[in-house]
């Protein structure tokens, strides 16, 4: 671009028309030039370019040296040095436009929209003279790049993102929504969200506050149960918000969901938890103890000094009908103590019948009570019993392996966690089922996250449980 003076009406001529002309162009908000299209110089310009990038207050700035082409962003030069044959050769009815970026005096870069335009042509319809238009998009510029922002969070966030129009028909899911639930926009578009949320029997009374919240145009927040396309039960937590139109009328909803399933289902968990402990107290402090008194009670008056004394015999009496309640009282806590067991094991375990098994427990006593249910099992079962881990671990890397190996946590040499981390540094391959008093979920998840574990039994190892899971 030629360097200019704001203001040139003179190039146009003394015309009522062009008069009219400048009139009209000083009265557009933006910046307005009529350009020779064949030298490109300008006739004419509503304001000097120093002045719309706001230099033209800045001493070490004259207007008559700036060049336009310096202040671009380096990324639009190309495009900027490419357009004066483009527009050169623009046919009439046409126009050229382009959004490009200038450094401002004040800092940064200022995005403005430019438009050509032919405004006048020579008799053979080639252009005469070039019209550009430019005006300062960036604050536009600004919204739209921060609404591309936004949706693409609301479009690769892990929540569920839901929008509806006033009537909670969905117009829009994110990604979010789709890995939930396993449906697609396509799938679930036009279909009222409430009528989604009602296949879920515990919504019920959700939803009808919900329909009462649209109804009013106000903002609710559920919990809420649903089902995903392959019929598996799902929770979320629900915040949803009215979204008003420029009227002021409540034209859409949009909800955020949060995945709170394995949150609800802990909670669950903590709740029989919670009951059992309850139960588990009121027997320890009541059925329990009585009986355990009398027991007391009866050893109490015994008379050892005199065992022919009748009343003797009719304490032991007493003594094994006291005894007989207590085994009944210990069979229900037993019972209540089961339902906090945790059980799992490799279910190909059952086709390959165990013929040696070591033990690793620091209880001794534990190992004789497990060895004689073992023997009990099979007689001729080979059973290494080790109360050391560190000695177990040197049977081991004498290439002596068992078919299975129990092993405890909470031991005093060398816990369950580094024997089974020696086993891997050793390279030593044989399956290991954790046998311990710890019902822990982070124990639990901890000891799958080792290739050769592949099992968890809580104590005690009962008949029962040795034949349900293994093959002796």
């Amino acid at each position: 671009m030629k360097n200019t003076e704001p203001i040139k009406a003179e190039g146009l001529g003394e015309t009522p028309a062009n008069s009219l002309l400048v009139t009209l162009l000083d009265s557009f908000l933006g910046i307005v030039f009529l350009i020779d299209a064949k030298t490109g110089e300008t006739i004419y310009s509503s304001m000097h370019p120093a002045e719309w990038l706001g230099y033209a207050q800045k001493k070490n700035i004259d207007k008559q040296s700036f060049v336009e082409a310096d202040f671009l962003h380096p990324d639009d030069l190309e495009e900027y040095r490419a357009r004066a044959e483009i527009i050169r050769n623009l046919p009439a009815g046409q126009r050229y436009e382009v959004n490009e970026r200038y450094k401002h005096a004040a800092g940064g870069y200022r995005w403005f929209s430019t438009a050509y335009i032919v405004y006048e042509t020579n008799a053979d319809g080639s252009p005469k003279t070039l019209m550009r238009l430019s005006y300062d998009i960036s604050e536009r510029e600004y919204q739209r790049r921060e609404m591309e922002k936004l949706a693409l969070i609301a479009q690769k966030t892990t929540n569920a993102i839901i929008i509806t129009n006033s009537n909670l028909k969905i117009t829009w899911i994110n990604d979010g929504y789709t890995h939930l639930t396993g449906y697609t926009l396509a799938e679930v578009k036009g279909k009222r969200a409430s009528d989604l949320l009602a296949e879920h029997e515990s919504n019920t009374e959700a939803v009808k506050r919900i329909n009462e919240c649209v109804a009013t145009g106000t903002s609710f927040v559920e919990e809420l149960g649903g089902y995903t396309k392959t019929g598996e039960e799902y929770w979320m937590r629900i915040n949803a918000d009215p979204i008003p139109s420029p009227d002021g009328k409540v034209d859409s909803f949009i909800a955020i969901g949060q995945n709170i399933t394995e949150l609800k289902k802990n909670s669950e968990e903590l709740i029989k938890s919670n009951n059992r402990l309850k139960h588990y107290a009121f027997f320890t402090s009541h059925q329990l103890r009585s009986p355990v008194a009398d027991i007391l009670s009866i050893l109490d008056v015994v008379d050892y000094e005199h065992p022919e004394n009748p009343d003797n015999r009719r304490l032991l009496n007493d003594l094994k009908t006291v005894s007989v309640k207590l085994d009944g009282v210990i069979h229900d806590l037993n019972k209540i103590v089961a339902a906090d067991r945790v059980r799992y094991a490799d279910e190909n375990r059952k086709n390959h019948p165990l013929e040696s098994i070591m033990l690793v427990d620091d209880d001794r006593v534990f190992n004789n009570i497990t060895t004689m249910i073992l023997r009990k099992l099979n007689p001729q079962l080979t059973i290494l019993s080790y109360t050391h881990a560190a000695n177990a671990l040197e049977t081991l890397k004498a290439a002596k392996t068992p078919d299975a190996v129990f092993l405890d946590i909470n031991m005093p040499d060398m816990n369950g966690w580094e024997f089974l981390n020696r086993l891997e540094e050793l390279g030593i391959n044989v399956p290991v089922y954790m046998l311990t008093s710890s019902i822990d979920p982070e124990d639990i998840q901890k000891a799958k996250a080792y290739g050769h574990v592949k099992g968890y039994f809580t104590k005690p190892l009962t008949k029962s449980v040795l034949t349900k899971y293994f093959a002796f």
